[in-house]
């Protein structure tokens, strides 16, 4: 299933393809099918073996040793560089640095500022877009229609839905968790930051919220909170900070700073 986002980045892999680029980096929020175009890659250069990698010493180290041994070609896809701990990258690096002829590397990332300088300067970046509105109702016509109808019955959330992972994640969720976004609106002095940093960490069951799409849903929600809810989300994008303490900062200026 192609989507209207991935057209043009398909015409770019073709044109790499046709070069035979033997490395080349996926850059895109999460959810909007990088690891798809990387496989969409390896059937443009009609290559059928083709393998995912975490970003991980060990797994890049053990995908070395195997690709050594290979006798026909191979495309490897390594997932999320950019959130792995930097000894991945460098010795995904000495790879790319004696590459094997038969051997095509894609590297996904979400944020090419966190993927060294040496990796980006031996792989063209092809930048993927955000998900149209069309894109998303098309994979949300491929699911189960009763879940997807509980997640559009509250439009504020469903406008939350930016990426194929977040639909995944909403319609797994039971109807009780979807309408506890709604509580998460209730901020206010008397409560306390560790408090409302709490409850939105988790739903009452137990399982984790997702937290981009909390936020998400608190900017859609009250527009006073759109700066303080986008700069949050761009901390969260850019993996500086981790994320209880920019969920402890948001809760600050959300209920100190906000008029």
């Amino acid at each position: 299933m192609q989507m209207k986002n991935q057209q043009i980045p398909l015409e770019t892999l073709q044109k790499y393809a046709d070069a035979k680029k033997q490395a080349l980096i996926l850059s895109g929020s999460s959810g909007v099918g990088k690891t798809y175009l990387a496989k969409e890659y390896s059937k443009l250069l009609a290559i059928s073996d083709f393998s995912i990698v975490e970003p991980k010493v060990d797994d890049i180290r053990q995908m070395i040793t195997e690709t050594s041994q290979l006798e026909s070609p191979m495309v490897v896809c390594v997932e999320n560089l950019d959130l792995g701990v930097p000894a991945a990258s460098f010795t995904l690096l000495k790879f790319l640095e004696e590459p094997r002829q038969d051997v095509y590397v894609v590297i996904t990332c979400r944020n090419t500022n966190r993927v060294p300088d040496t990796i980006i300067s031996r792989a063209p970046i092809l930048s993927i877009p955000n998900l149209t509105e069309t894109d998303i109702e098309s994979y949300a016509a491929t699911l189960d229609s009763a879940k997807v109808e509980q997640v559009k019955a509250d439009k504020t959330l469903w406008c939350c839905v930016k990426s194929f992972q977040d639909l995944d994640v909403l319609i797994a969720m039971p109807p009780q968790n979807l309408a506890y976004f709604k509580t998460l609106l209730d901020i206010n002095a008397k409560q306390s930051v560790s408090a409302i940093t709490w409850k939105m960490q988790k739903f009452p069951d137990g399982t984790q919220i997702p937290l981009e799409i909390a936020v998400r849903y608190m900017m859609y929600s009250n527009s006073a909170w759109t700066t303080y809810c986008l700069s949050a989300l761009n901390d969260l994008a850019s993996g500086r900070i981790g994320s209880n303490a920019v969920l402890s900062k948001l809760i600050f200026e959300l209920k100190y700073l906000v008029r």
